[in-house]
């Protein structure tokens, strides 16, 4: 699945180390599962030799198309690289004066050398790191180049790609602003003091059999002095190995940790040669990272509108604009089609062939129908409401002999004529038995309390009133209390409609 992604990829990139007697090549493609490497290759060449290598190289990998893009790497020997503090050689300064403060020689002119500047922080301290080579050796460099067809994207020093990859593939411990990057090769190694993915300082050391971790102890003691030369205050939070997985078990034994004095991690890779310096080349080229070192910069002839030109995305755009204009056009040709069929539709009906005072007529009649309905919406009385919330309000031994709701319904012809409104009452009527004293219960008046607290009759009869009170005791029977509520609305007045005949004698 990778080689076939890698296959049809069409991002590509080619990295290009060119060390002291070797030259690097890889070439890796962009995928959705990560960059993969389609080829590499390394040669030996001598300083007049470079074009003819340069040529047998890089030809096959730029015959097809689209040309893939080429980062170029320096190594660390031919690259003058230093960190200068921003407040104490100002703000405002050149790279060539911040560069001609640092170098502090005078066999060695500034006007001789390619500069690149890159500014950071580090905590609170602005810094300024600076990339230099010398002018005559680079412009070779690109002629070769040039000869063979390619415009590099970058050319960078050598460290600066291989801090790179490393931090892609091992990130530094969570908070550490400033770690110590030791990368291993067979005979040498290179320590690198970095702030995040940007290298402030390094130095290369020798690597001798049964003495690596003394070297790396020199190496990582006169990097920490050199840090503080620089304007670094940050203290070392970590220290990472990278190559040599069989010193490793060494390195972490407690001895060498004590005097490393910080954490401690071991990584099998990128270890230090062309190859991990190479794919770390390719692998920024293929994110085309912009505020990074370019010493071919100021060297490199401008591009033209064509190569500038974003002829992909113009193709995306393009495609994307015809997929929408197209379903444009088909949506605008079934909406046409559809406004004529409702247009032949709407000639057909008989209701449109009416008069223009008729179809008024019939609208004014239905609007006074949708009136009366809603009218009739709002002052209806839902006497199921009552039935199911009435009875749990009556005390514990009472009972409703009957329940007499009327509402006469209103008119809407005749509210327009009078503006009487419509008589509405309800009535019920109570049966509790009396006390053991034959005194009216108490619970009439927390009964009448209840009603009038009654959100339904506050809405539809807020009036209640007490209309009628006797007792009555049959043979037989223990002397009950029969009294009648008589709820109306306020336009009304709360009058007590006569009480029903029953059945018995009254006792005072």
């Amino acid at each position: 699945m990778k080689a076939l992604a890698a296959k049809l990829s069409l991002h590509r990139a080619v990295g290009l180390y060119l060390g002291e007697q070797e030259l690097a090549v890889i070439q890796v493609a962009g995928t959705p599962l990560g960059p993969q490497v389609l080829f590499q290759g390394r040669q030996a060449y001598a300083p007049d030799e470079l074009p003819e290598v340069l040529g047998r190289l890089l030809g096959p990998l730029l015959a097809g198309k689209p040309r893939p893009v080429v980062a170029v790497g320096l190594p660390a020997s031919r690259v003058f690289y230093v960190t200068r503090s921003l407040r104490a050689a100002g703000e405002d300064a050149s790279p060539e004066v911040l560069l001609q403060k640092a170098i502090q020689s005078p066999n060695l002119s500034v006007d001789d050398l390619t500069v690149e500047l890159v500014k950071s922080a580090l905590g609170k301290a602005p810094l300024a790191t600076m990339a230099a080579c010398r002018t005559k050796q680079l412009s070779a460099l690109l002629a070769a180049l040039k000869d063979c067809g390619v415009r590099p994207c970058c050319v960078e020093p050598g460290p600066c790609a291989l801090v790179r990859a490393a931090a892609q593939g091992h990130r530094a411990p969570w908070r550490a602003k400033m770690v110590l990057r030791v990368f291993l090769g067979d005979q040498q190694g290179l320590g690198v003091m970095a702030g995040g993915d940007l290298p402030l300082a390094w130095r290369s050391f020798a690597l001798p059999a049964e003495k690596e971790g003394p070297a790396i102890l020199s190496a990582a003691r006169t990097l920490r002095t050199l840090a503080k030369y620089c304007g670094i205050t940050a203290p070392l939070d970590a220290v990472l190995i990278h190559g040599r997985p069989e010193l490793h078990e060494r390195l972490k034994s407690a001895e060498f940790s004590g005097e490393i004095g910080c954490r401690l991690f071991c990584h099998a890779g990128p270890g230090l040669d062309g190859a991990a310096l190479a794919q770390g080349l390719a692998r920024g080229a293929l994110k085309a990272e912009s505020g990074g070192f370019d010493l071919s910069r100021s060297l490199k002839p401008r591009l033209s509108i064509r190569e500038i030109f974003p002829w992909g995305e113009l193709a995306l755009q393009g495609a994307l604009l015809f997929c929408v204009g197209l379903l444009l056009l088909v949506r605008s040709v079934n909406l046409r089609e559809s406004c004529l069929a409702a247009q032949v539709e709407n000639q057909r009906h008989e209701c449109l062939a009416a008069p223009q005072a008729a179809l008024e007529k019939e609208r004014q009649a239905l609007r006074q129908k949708v009136e009366v309905v809603q009218k009739f919406l709002q002052t209806r009385v839902l006497w199921t409401d009552y039935t199911h919330d009435l009875p749990l309000r009556l005390p514990r031994q009472a009972q409703f002999r009957s329940l007499q709701g009327f509402a006469e319904l209103e008119s809407f012809a005749k509210r327009k004529e009078s503006t009487a409104k419509p008589r509405k009452s309800f009535m019920l009527q109570v049966w509790a038995p009396l006390a053991g004293g034959g005194g009216m219960p108490q619970e009439i008046d927390r009964f009448l309390d209840a009603l009038r607290n009654h959100p339904l009759l506050k809405r539809d009869f807020p009036q209640v009133t007490l209309a009628d009170l006797k007792r009555y005791r049959l043979a037989g029977f223990a002397p009950t209390a029969n009294f009648t509520v008589v709820c109306l609305p306020n336009a009304e007045r709360a009058v007590a409609p006569p009480p029903p005949k029953r059945g018995g004698k009254e006792k005072p």
